[in-house]
């Protein structure tokens, strides 16, 4: 999901995040609205980035890169087309970077397939498009990290609360283009030590070499 802020300039996107809950009807937001007995449609977001409203991505560069869609909607709640999204993402990136969201979902569908996109290789999180893909990996394999066996939780309580990174087993920058993966059998959690020493070595370390790299403790 993305904000989009009109109105008063500067207009553009100034948030993007996922859809906690389906589409909802409730009161309407307009208190006299709501007194005539008025219903809107709602959907609860979770946001993991948020801009100020002075630090909008701007419609005029939506309009320059993203042709074909309308930037000044007379309503809310519209659907950005397929073939926009990875580009969108892509250029909402460029702008500011992204935070993975802590949050898990309570069900995995096994076997789906996540679309995903990317431009460059950074370590933490940078090409999970899609937060789905993280969440059903997590479900899958945990919040463990997958070569050392460190978790968050354990070492610092409720700060550590579903923090983990998520490596791709097959780096992103291979592919070069939107993907679709299975992030079950693609995705593992890793702690941040074991995600930086995976990316030490071109190609990456395996999960297997690097487990056999840990020196054991005394």
């Amino acid at each position: 999901m993305f904000l989009l802020k009109q109105g008063t300039p500067p207009r553009g996107l100034m948030a993007s995040g996922t859809a906690a809950t389906n589409v909802f009807e409730a009161e309407h937001w307009d208190p006299a609205r709501a007194a005539a007995g008025d219903k809107a449609n709602y959907v609860t977001a979770r946001f993991d980035r948020l801009l100020s409203p002075d630090g909008v991505l701007p419609v005029e560069q939506l309009e320059k890169n993203l042709g074909g869609m309308n930037w000044h909607p007379a309503a809310g709640g519209f659907e950005v087309p397929s073939e926009l999204v990875v580009p969108l993402e892509a250029l909402w990136d460029s702008h500011v970077p992204p935070r993975a969201p802590l949050a898990l979902p309570d069900e995995l569908t096994p076997g789906v397939r996540y679309v995903e996109g990317a431009v460059q290789q950074a370590l933490v999180n940078r090409y999970e498009r899609d937060p789905r893909a993280r969440e059903a990996c997590l479900k899958a394999h945990g919040l463990r990290c997958a070569v050392c066996g460190f978790s968050f939780q354990e070492t610092y309580g409720a700060l550590g609360e579903g923090f983990i990174h998520v490596h791709h087993l097959v780096p992103i920058s291979a592919h070069g283009k939107a993907h679709a993966l299975d992030a079950v059998q693609d995705l593992r959690p890793v702690c941040a030590n074991c995600h930086a020493m995976i990316h030490r070595r071109e190609p990456p370390l395996t999960i297997d070499e690097l487990r056999a790299a840990l020196v054991p403790r005394a």
